[in-house]
């Protein structure tokens, strides 16, 4: 079975590997780790109830070798990116993103994905110092979590008091909040959340690689669409929430105001419902999904995150290691 990404990008099982794809692959491999070393690891890993997954590139310039076992996946062969085109933090991270995203496609429900730079290799520095996700130092790596009461109103009373003032003057000025099933509101939401992220120069990938993961039925995860609107000056906003295990996570989300909208946040509104949404499906801890470290806090912050890291401090919450749902890199 094959499986495209903007009919770009291809993740195919190695056991399906034609030996011309073999030999493709093999030309873009490093002389230091040579493809007869990765595919042996691979079948080594078939009789470890594990599987070996190729994701590539159509130009066979990025590869990436993975081992899946049960929840989590782990790369390989470096992975083998294609460095004459990186010249940035964000070339390295569209590269990245794209073959992980690809990888989620090809086995939806992933919890852990781990990549393995190579610790020799010219580019490794570069590499743990430039991605935007935690690989090696996980101390850079942080995000807030809330810890949940058992009952709604021992919630709220939890909650700092500018929330709670921010959540009840939205309401008084109108604004409604609705849950939508993810399958039929995910693509009107990821057109807004694209929108929402593109305006603000921020990476977004395209919808295929969420939808295959939350609307798969044999996906582990668990999800909700959250709606904000205030009808009286057409202003919408929208969250996305992920639950895994004990933990709730606020994912994705978009706010969209209209010129005559007073002075509220519709998004306040949205993280109380999903924090009550959270409580209903069981869960202890309430993730906000990433925040800047605190050396980033003491030079000023980082004016490219647009106000978001502000947003998800007003929370209050404890700052741990970050983990993801979906995403959590490492490097060994």
């Amino acid at each position: 079975m094959i499986l495209k990404m903007e009919a770009i990008w291809i993740a195919k099982p190695v056991r399906a590997l034609s030996q011309s794809e073999v030999d493709l692959w093999s030309k873009t491999e490093f002389e230091a780790l040579p493809v007869s070393q990765t595919l042996a690891w691979a079948a080594a890993a078939e009789t470890l109830n594990g599987s070996g997954v190729l994701v590539f590139s159509p130009s066979r310039k990025i590869t990436a070798l993975f081992l899946v076992s049960g929840l989590a996946a782990e790369c390989v062969n470096g992975p083998v990116l294609d460095w004459n085109s990186i010249s940035t933090a964000a070339d390295l991270n569209e590269q990245v993103s794209r073959v992980v995203y690809a990888l989620l496609q090809a086995v939806p429900g992933l919890e852990q994905v781990r990549l393995r730079p190579r610790l020799m290799s010219g580019q490794y520095e570069f590499f743990k110092n430039s991605i935007a996700f935690p690989v090696g130092d996980l101390s850079k790596a942080q995000t807030m979590v809330l810890d949940l009461c058992s009952g709604f109103d021992e919630q709220w009373l939890a909650l700092p008091s500018r929330i709670r003032h921010e959540v009840s003057r939205a309401k008084t000025a109108g604004v409604t909040v609705a849950q939508a099933q993810v399958r039929e509101a995910l693509p009107e939401f990821w057109k807004r959340v694209m929108k929402f992220y593109q305006e603000r120069s921020l990476f977004i990938p395209d919808r295929t690689w969420i939808d295959s993961l939350l609307t798969n039925e044999l996906s582990p995860l668990r999800s909700e669409i959250w709606i904000a609107s205030h009808e009286a000056s057409n202003s919408h906003a929208g969250i996305l929430v992920v639950h895994s295990g004990k933990s709730s996570h606020y994912f994705y989300a978009y706010e969209e105001k209209g010129p005559n909208c007073p002075n509220i946040s519709l998004n306040s509104c949205l993280q109380w419902e999903a924090i009550q949404g959270a409580i209903r499906a069981g869960s202890t801890t309430y993730d906000l999904n990433g925040i800047l470290h605190r050396d980033h806090q003491m030079q000023g912050g980082d004016p490219d995150f647009k106000g978001i890291d502000q947003y998800k401090r007003k929370f209050k919450g404890r700052e741990i290691e970050f983990h993801s749902p979906v995403i959590g890199f490492g490097a060994v």
